[in-house]
């Protein structure tokens, strides 16, 4: 298990979040949200043997991932997280930073202040959706099934998209894109290395 320093408190994390001692290009971060554990696993266990470079890396950890509380210290620790995310993006580092906000009023406070820190970064920043179960799939579980909300008809959208009908995007260098059940698990490595900045 590898750490991410945050105010000098190590928090556990599957992958490194470093900053290049030099000045270099700015890179990018690209918001994988609401994957399913299955989904996440497979997509992730695909992309990751092509992530080469060693500025382009995988943030997947219990913090983001966790669904947004209203519990104060969680919102300023994830505030912190995104902060220190995107000090490394800035530096030169390309992000993948999986997520898990929901259509809320929790989902939306954190997508709110995503976007704040973003603003006027001049950081890419890309936001998928992914809550969705590829085509090629061997499991059978709902994508949704891990954080079921039974106020909620099936036809209706649990996860939270940024839009400029809904949000503030003045100054935030913003791409957009869903993942749905016609994508399989290649097509969705392959659209996030091209949101990477590693295809063309």
């Amino acid at each position: 298990m590898i750490t991410i320093q945050l105010n000098g408190v190590p928090t556990s994390g599957n992958y490194m979040v470093e900053a290049p001692a030099v000045a270099s290009p700015k890179g990018k971060v690209v918001i994988l949200n609401r994957a399913s554990t299955a989904t996440k696993t497979a997509v992730l266990g695909a992309l990751e043997p092509q992530l080469v470079d060693c500025k382009t890396q995988i943030v997947d950890s219990y913090i983001m991932t966790k669904p947004a509380s209203s519990d104060l210290i969680e919102r300023e620790l994830r505030s912190v997280y995104i902060e220190q995310v995107l000090k490394s993006a800035d530096q030169g580092h390309t992000i993948l930073l999986t997520t898990c906000l929901l259509k809320d009023s929790e989902g939306r406070r954190d997508l709110k202040n995503i976007l704040s820190i973003f603003r006027g970064k001049q950081v890419p920043l890309s936001w998928v959706d992914a809550d969705f179960e590829p085509r090629d799939s061997g499991y059978s579980c709902s994508p949704v099934a891990e954080h079921s909300d039974t106020r909620l008809s099936p036809g209706m959208t649990r996860t939270i998209f940024p839009s400029r009908t809904r949000n503030d995007l003045e100054g935030i260098e913003l791409v957009t894109r869903t993942f749905t059940a016609e994508h399989s698990t290649q097509e969705a490595v392959q659209e996030l290395l091209y949101l990477m900045g590693l295809t063309r």
